[in-house]
């Protein structure tokens, strides 16, 4: 829950969307790379941030075709 200050006064709401999340939870199983042997995390930090985690990255092909930062190297 985040609360928001108004002059009215202070409410609570969600701070993250149920769909948000479930779609969040949807990427992490699809499009983790299943042949290695890392588990996906979900980290959280109250009142901070979430956050989600799969093992691999994007394929080399669409990593160069992106043309990111070169002083990263893709993890493949």
């Amino acid at each position: 829950m985040v609360r928001i200050k108004r002059p009215e006064g202070a409410i609570e709401i969600k701070a993250y969307h149920d769909r948000a999340i479930i779609e969040l939870l949807v990427n992490l199983m699809t499009h983790r790379d299943y042949s290695l042997q890392e588990s996906s995390l979900i980290e959280f930090d109250s009142n901070r941030s979430l956050s989600f985690v799969a093992p691999g990255g994007l394929l080399a092909k669409v990593f160069r075709q992106l043309k990111p930062d070169q002083s990263k190297e893709p993890l493949i």
